[in-house]
């Protein structure tokens, strides 16, 4: 019974602590019969808890810096294509200026040429990046989803443990209940308040057979009715006071004899007496 008892405390603890984990508490809240009886058990599952709550935090925080660079690179895309828009905007405006000299003469078309070979530079980086940030914004949510995913997960295999464990619990309480009734069946209990006068049973781990007598017990708060085989002239009065110590205690008073004669079988002539005795000494011969 133990043995169950230190089991079931123990499931108590970790149950306890896949609770917490499970429902995100910040420490688990252990039984006080555990931290009682079995304060060991809480002390490896607070340090367990400890050591899984730390390498979760490990976790989603490698998961977090994760979505953070893809914030940052996603916030440096939509810089760079606001600084590509603006220096396009500028290389059309110079193209507009040149063009016209151009077709006059007064600047070389090679300028012209120059200044429209960097607005295609630019127009197709710009492309580029406007077509990056859509990417950037999907690995920036799957980078949160993964952080969020990282931390379901525990809580939901903490859950299915507990759930686990809740069932193996059940189970031993039941095995402890049934241990219990087993123990209070082997206690033997005596059904009056009295003075163990012998012990007639003694072997350890002996067989009890049923209706067997094991103890003989006096009783102190009832009559105790003593039934004899006597000869008339043994009888004597009790006396308040008298000394009760001696080889034969003479006892039966006329109005306490109640019985047939009966002829013992060496010729004496008997009586079969019942009498009840008094919380008081009787005279001795």
């Amino acid at each position: 019974m133990r043995e169950s008892r230190g089991k079931y405390l123990s499931l108590l603890a970790t149950i306890a602590r896949l609770e917490a984990e499970a429902d995100g508490l910040p420490d688990p809240k252990f039984p006080q019969e555990v931290i009682t009886e079995d304060p060991e058990s809480a002390q490896d599952e607070q340090r367990l808890f400890s050591a899984r709550k730390s390498s979760l935090s490990e976790q989603a925080a490698l998961l977090r810096d994760q979505a953070l660079q893809k914030e940052q690179e996603l916030a440096e895309q939509e810089g760079r294509q606001g600084e590509l828009d603006q220096a396009h905007k500028l290389k059309k405006d110079e193209h507009d200026l040149l063009e016209p000299l151009v077709k006059k003469g007064v600047t070389p078309r090679l300028d012209l040429i120059r200044v429209q070979q960097q607005m295609q530079d630019l127009r197709m980086e710009l492309q580029a990046t406007k077509m990056s940030i859509p990417r950037t914004k999907v690995a920036l949510r799957e980078a949160r989803r993964r952080v969020e995913e990282k931390i379901t997960a525990f809580r939901a295999e903490a859950q299915q443990e507990l759930n686990r464990k809740k069932v193996e619990v059940n189970a031993v309480a039941q095995t402890l209940t049934a241990e219990a009734d087993k123990v209070t069946r082997t206690e033997v209990r005596s059904p009056v308040k009295g003075t163990i006068n012998k012990v007639l049973v003694t072997t350890i781990g002996g067989v009890i057979q049923p209706g067997q007598d094991l103890m003989e017990i006096v009783p102190l708060d009832d009559k105790l009715i003593v039934e004899a085989k006597i000869r008339p002239s043994d009888r004597a009065a009790p006396r308040l006071g008298g000394d009760g110590e001696g080889h034969r205690l003479r006892f039966f008073h006329s109005r306490w004899i109640a019985g047939d004669p009966l002829r013992h079988q060496r010729g004496y002539d008997r009586r079969r007496t019942r009498g009840e005795l008094l919380p008081y000494s009787f005279a001795h011969g």
